[in-house]
């Protein structure tokens, strides 16, 4: 039988399995995270090796249809998934989640790419960053500022610039992030504008502390599938023939 790919690591992602499982899905993880959240589906972990390596995974594994539910900032998988769908005549659909508008009494600083996050941040800064491990190099050059940088995964190592990692795994209240930034005395926080109300708690945490907020702006698609509202997506499946 026929199924369909379900490009996931999302809260998005795990939703969508749940409301389609019964569905036949297969969910794929990059394998970032060691330990992943489970999905009510069959689960693939790993990269594909490129759009080319991808397309040949769609026929061999009988996909119908691909669905991205991937971070906004994973741009790469993306265009590659919209690459292989192409030559393989594959229909696809994004998720794309609305991006964090900024709500009254806070104090956002708009940068384009995380490395100009890092030179936004002043000498004595005490920043909390949530803004991925990959991001990291961005910031340990910067000898004069301190970093909190939170990951999901115990790391191997400790933090290799001035600072520390924060190993916790979310969903994080409003009420222990303000204690967390209160205890790290925190003075600003970096984000990448991913969007999600699960995830605005931090933000919502900053602006009570009036914690200045830099924010990283969404990269660009250029070649990306198009969009629709999770809620729709049974009706897409149905308009395309795969239900």
């Amino acid at each position: 039988m026929s199924r369909t790919l379900l490009l996931a690591g999302t809260g998005d992602a795990r939703r969508i399995a749940k409301d389609l499982s019964d569905l036949p899905i297969i969910a794929s993880l990059s394998g970032a995270t060691a330990a992943p959240a489970e999905y009510p589906c069959d689960l693939r972990t790993g990269g594909f090796g490129g759009a080319k390596a991808m397309a040949t995974w769609l026929i061999d594994n009988d996909i119908a249809a691909v669905i991205d539910a991937t971070h906004p900032f994973a741009t790469q998988i993306s265009a590659n998934a919209v690459a292989a769908t192409n030559s393989t005549n594959t229909p696809i659909t994004r998720i794309v989640r609305p991006a964090w508008m900024q709500a009254p009494g806070e104090k956002w600083i708009k940068v384009p790419t995380v490395e100009a996050a890092a030179k936004a941040l002043p000498a004595g800064a005490r920043a909390f960053l949530a803004t991925g491990r990959g991001s990291q190099d961005a910031f340990i050059a910067r000898r004069n500022v301190w970093c909190a940088l939170r990951l999901i995964d115990q790391p191997k190592t400790t933090y290799p610039g001035n600072g520390e990692y924060i190993v916790s795994r979310p969903p994080f209240d409003e009420h222990s992030e303000i204690a967390l930034f209160k205890l790290l005395g925190i003075t600003h926080l970096v984000v990448k504008n991913a969007g999600g109300a699960a995830a605005r708690t931090k933000l919502t945490a900053a602006g009570k502390l009036n914690i200045p907020i830099i924010i990283v702006s969404r990269p660009e698609e250029t070649n990306a599938a198009s969009a629709i509202a999770r809620d729709d997506l049974r009706k897409w499946l149905q308009a395309i023939n795969i239900i």
